[in-house]
């Protein structure tokens, strides 16, 4: 099998040979003389409060593919290293991130004191932040990978993690899909509260500022637990950067933009502590966004521009034993969709679906007309925190986020909306967590949510409570670590709709309870095992209840059931990590078979409405498994030479019908050559990179039920340059070209894939300039 990967990767990247070797010629005529490269950095990785041996830290040297992991009794060894000045940084789930410069004249001693955060305890601790997300049950984006995904919607962003899609409806509405689960299936932390925005179909993207993270990872497993019953795929913790803990300010300056839409971006941070009161740190962020129509390798399509702008602010109070943080942040964007989806009668919508190229505008325009989205989300959170001791904290969170979405039909005029939603949600959590050979971690949470709507009616009036608790503990000794976590929810909803001029006021109550087992085994410091078993369930959304016609940003009918019950769904994964000198595998298999698995299915019909012809969908229930594999390897042919391939590969049953799921991720091929050179001590972290993915014809699917056959399959090749230029102050440089061959496809997970295709080469660039202003100090120790 992995000879038949190799092969399939080698196929996708054959075409492009004589491409990467002139590329890597003329990268390495910019290189300069190598240092003597046979010292050895060892050294632990210890607790900075207790000093407890931390394993399974990640230590890496800057601009360079040498790294490893400390073992079981947190020590480590980094063989080959250069001599010379060097920036290693140190990673360990749970901590702030050290970044030590040495000078290096022979094989030395250094060690870590990564300061232990309790609230932040990772799934199993076992972790990395490499430049690629590893097939681990924690997923991290690494910075350089943050930075480069500056101009990217969330589900873009995350799609370089292996096993990991973007569920999109156009070019400018997407979200994550973890291993065939989206939206309500993927539970979004953003800032430690839960993203409650209208998730009510691929259309109603992630109302979050991506230039305003500092952190990004994707959990599964008993940590998931700590967030909420329906993290089903598993959840996304997208935090900003810490506030600063000592005298100064820092920040940071980013401009950007891509020629596909010529797209602008800018966006600028500012993180500084007053030196008057030193406990006291504020933040202040701000973005703006704006493209236009983009166009795919032969037309434009309509309608697709974007404008954003956002602000956050946050101020904290921390002291030795407590600290007080309150945040602010509001998202806004106007949100154009493409208007050759909207059709006016069956025989159009008919032509539109067959047809090589839309029926509409082919030009560039800054303008958005109808049909279109404005989107606003206001965030404010307030959190308090007491340390006991070193190995134990007390947490408490509250939130209110409010969510104004309004739509704008194609078929109307003016300036009102055809209809208008707002959404208000409360949040609060207490919880406690100790750390130690056993830790452990339990909360208690509670919600209310309202929903108001004018204008046409798609979704009623409803009120919701919810409330849920949580344990999870966490025994490690020696070589093996146990997570278990358990945790029960409680759900009302409360619904106020007319019908035949009475209003009716149903009640819909959901309750139930989630367990999950973790279990880790480092058979050796280069071998580790994983498994992790489970259940989970999710109360039936609004809009899978009570969707009542058209849902315009995804240009279709979606009809709901009041009467779906709870879905449930049982789970097994199962992975295992090994390296060698030159070469990392990971690999993972993962099972979910649903009772009630909630599925929104294409009828097959189109029809006319007042407003237009659009495809219908309607919400079942059914049994369904959806299991698959995923699997990465890295191959470090130099020192600065990377070859690296992936696959993943899912299989979605209907059990009911004994059918294939619709919309599910077809299998996928994923590689990559990078190239880190040294050219010189003014660069670092220099890397260049050419990347292929190759999405393959699904072939499992209803051919009954869908509108149009699946698209072909078809490869993307990827280029990408990165570097940081430090002379005074560290000045970020990025450059990328996607879709370099300009290749003209479609992909099936796009919804307006009925409609048009994908966007063509897109050439994206960027600087960030980044600051830092200290306290002048005038003696030293």
């Amino acid at each position: 099998m992995l000879l038949h990967l190799f092969f399939l990767c080698k196929f996708a990247l054959m075409r492009f040979d004589k491409f990467i070797l002139t590329v890597l010629i003329l990268i390495t005529g910019l290189t300069q003389a190598q240092s003597t490269c046979d010292m050895i950095l060892s050294g632990s990785v210890l607790d900075e409060h207790n000093q407890e041996p931390l394993a399974f830290a990640f230590i890496v040297i800057e601009g360079t593919s040498n790294a490893t992991t400390s073992d079981s009794l947190g020590n480590y060894i980094l063989k080959g290293v250069c001599s010379g000045k060097l920036i290693v940084h140190c990673d360990h789930m749970g901590c702030e991130r050290i970044i030590d410069t040495l000078t290096i004249t022979q094989s030395a001693i250094h060690n870590f004191h990564p300061e232990h955060h309790v609230n932040e305890l990772g799934l199993l601790e076992i972790t990395t932040q490499v430049k690629k997300s590893e097939s681990k049950q924690t997923k991290l984006l690494s910075e350089q990978e943050i930075v480069k995904a500056q101009t990217k919607q969330l589900g873009a962003a995350l799609s370089q993690i292996q096993g990991v899609q973007n569920q999109s409806s156009g070019n400018n509405v997407s979200k994550p899909s973890i291993h065939g689960m989206h939206s309500n299936r993927v539970l979004i932390l953003n800032n430690e509260l839960r993203q409650e925005g209208q998730q009510w179909g691929t259309d109603h993207g992630v109302e979050l500022d991506f230039t305003n993270s500092g952190s990004v990872q994707v959990i599964n497993g008993a940590n998931s637990l700590a967030y909420g019953s329906d993290a089903i795929g598993g959840v996304i913790i997208v935090n900003p950067k810490p506030l600063r803990k000592k005298h100064g300010l820092e920040g940071s300056i980013l401009l950007g933009g891509e020629s596909n839409g010529k797209k602008g971006i800018s966006a600028a941070e500012l993180n500084g502590n007053f030196k008057a009161i030193p406990q006291l740190s504020y933040r202040l962020q701000g973005s703006l966004k704006k493209s236009g129509n983009v166009n795919s390798p032969d037309y434009y399509i309509d309608n697709t521009g974007l404008e954003e702008h956002n602000y956050s602010w946050a101020l904290g109070y921390r002291s030795n034993n407590y600290g007080l943080e309150v945040s602010y942040a509001d998202f806004n964007a106007n949100i154009g969709v493409f208007s050759g989806a909207h059709i006016g009668n069956l025989t159009d919508l008919q032509a539109a679906f067959t047809a090589e190229v839309p029926n509409t505008s082919n030009q560039f325009s800054y303008d958005i007309a109808r049909p279109y989205q404005t989107v606003s989300h206001e965030t404010v959170k307030a959190k308090s925190f007491f340390y006991f001791n070193d190995t134990s904290k007390l947490e408490i969170i509250y939130g209110r986020q409010f969510n104004q979405r309004s739509e704008f039909d194609n078929h109307s005029a003016g300036n009102v909306p055809d209809f208008n939603f707002n959404l208000t949600s409360h949040t609060a959590e207490v919880r406690y967590s100790f750390r130690g050979k056993f830790s452990h971690q339990t909360g208690i949470q509670s919600g209310y949510q309202t929903n108001t709507w004018d204008g046409r009616y798609f979704i009623p009036n409803y009120e919701k409570y919810t409330a849920g608790s949580y344990f999870i503990e966490t025994y490690k000794n020696g070589h093996h670590l146990i997570n278990i976590g358990g945790r029960y929810d409680f759900n009302l909803i409360s619904v106020y709709y007319f019908e035949n001029n009475l209003l009716l006021n149903p009640f819909h109550i959901y309750s139930n309870s989630n367990y999950s087992v973790d279990y880790a085994f480092n058979l050796s410091d280069s071998l580790i095992f994983r498994s992790n078993v489970g259940s989970a369930w999710r109360p039936p959304s609004i809009n899978e209840l009570y969707s009542n016609g058209l849902h315009h940003g995804s240009a279709s009918l979606e009809y709901g059931d009041q009467n779906l019950n709870s879905e449930q769904v049982y789970n097994l994964n199962t992975s295992l990590e090994k390296k060698w000198e030159k070469v990392e595998i990971s690999t993972q298999f993962y099972a979910n078979y649903f009772e009630n698995y909630i599925y929104l299915a294409p009828t097959g019909e189109s029809e006319l409405t007042i407003r237009g012809a659009f495809p219908v969908y309607q919400f079942e229930q059914i049994k369904a498994w959806l299991n698959g594999w995923d699997f990465e390897a890295d191959i470090h042919l130099t020192q600065s030479l990377d070859f690296e391939f992936g696959t993943s590969i899912l299989r979605a049953k209907n059990q009911t019908d004994n059918e294939f799921l619709w919309g599910m991720p077809s299998d996928e091929v994923k590689a990559s050559l990078s190239y880190s050179p040294n050219i010189g001590k003014h660069f670092k972290e220099t890397n260049f990179r050419l990347n292929s993915t190759h999405i393959t014809k699904q072939k499992r699917f209803h051919s009954n039920s869908d509108f149009v056959n699946p698209p072909p399959a078809y490869t993307l090749l990827n280029f990408e340059a990165y570097t940081v230029l430090n002379i005074k102050t560290p000045l970020t440089i990025y450059f990328n070209v996607n879709n370099l061959l300009n290749n003209a496809y479609r992909d099936y997970l796009n919804r307006f894939r009925y409609f048009t295709d994908e966007m063509g080469r897109n050439f994206v660039f960027g600087v960030k300039f980044n600051f830092e202003v200290e306290e002048k100090h005038h003696h030293h120790k």
